[in-house]
């Protein structure tokens, strides 16, 4: 869909995804991942483990960058939510690939779990420069 078949208004919303700020935090690796495994554990009721160098990297390293784009990045969710509701998922998408590279630009060691959860969004959504509506 090209932009000519988008309101102003949708139009104006998808400038925002593309402009808006995204701020990302810094904190040690080893207190994000003590806190992102333990809110996984507590999350699906099980018994956080004691060091959380005993999950794997993989799954230690997902549950960071989750962790981040949830709870800890700096954006306007409410952008997200109005993209969402009506159905632009250019939009959407765009706002999360800047959240997630972001992400990787504050913290180049969760790299490869932020191009799986790129790859992950376009492979769902579509590309960026391509998508509509959805």
């Amino acid at each position: 869909m090209s932009n000519q078949e988008f309101s102003g208004v949708e139009q104006q919303l998808i400038r925002r995804a593309a402009a808006t700020p995204i701020t990302v935090p810094i904190f040690p690796m080893d207190e994000l991942e003590l806190v992102a495994v333990t809110r996984q554990a507590c999350f699906h009721r099980e018994r956080p483990p004691t060091r959380p160098r005993s999950c794997q990297r993989e799954r230690r390293e997902r549950f960071v960058v989750n962790l981040i784009r949830h709870q800890l990045a700096e954006f306007d969710r409410d952008l997200e939510h109005q993209l969402l509701r009506r159905g632009l998922m250019q939009g959407a998408l765009m706002l999360q690939q800047r959240l997630l590279l972001a992400i990787e630009s504050a913290y180049p060691k969760l790299s490869d779990e932020v191009h799986r959860q790129k790859f992950d969004r376009e492979r769902r959504w579509g590309d960026p420069a391509a998508t509509g509506r959805g």
